[in-house]
């Protein structure tokens, strides 16, 4: 590690090629470290914060894509189900996906709602 908190150059190597590595021994050849040293940067936790902000920024950017995915299935859905020429059938697993999908997002909402509660008070 740099002095300051920073990271060095073969750290910066190796949070950028432990993202799409499949493993830590790709990674650390892929950004010229050894698989030793690999694993000593992952105790560390410049490493580790360094790691975790790109995994989030990631996450984020893939949650954000998958949102769009869901307007464009409900609104598939949303068309068997109002298809009068469809059968009865399909459009009542259409309803019947709509009606589980939203009840699955609000009990993850109101999850997601306890957890920050519970996260504030430990602070």
């Amino acid at each position: 590690m740099a002095e300051n908190g920073t990271l060095t150059r073969g750290q910066k190597r190796f949070v950028a090629a432990a993202l799409g590595a499949p493993s830590i021994k790709a990674a650390a050849e892929q950004a010229d470290v050894g698989y030793r040293t690999a694993w000593r940067y992952l105790q560390e936790p410049v490493v580790k914060r360094a790691l975790g902000r790109r995994l989030e920024a990631l996450t984020r950017q893939v949650l954000m894509g998958l949102a769009e995915d869901c307007k464009d299935a409900r609104a598939t859905l949303r068309d068997v189900m109002l298809d009068t020429a469809a059968n009865d059938s399909d459009r009542i697993r259409a309803a019947k996906a709509i009606l589980d999908s939203t009840l699955h997002l609000a009990e993850l909402v109101d999850l997601a709602d306890r957890v920050a509660v519970l996260e504030e008070r430990m602070q």
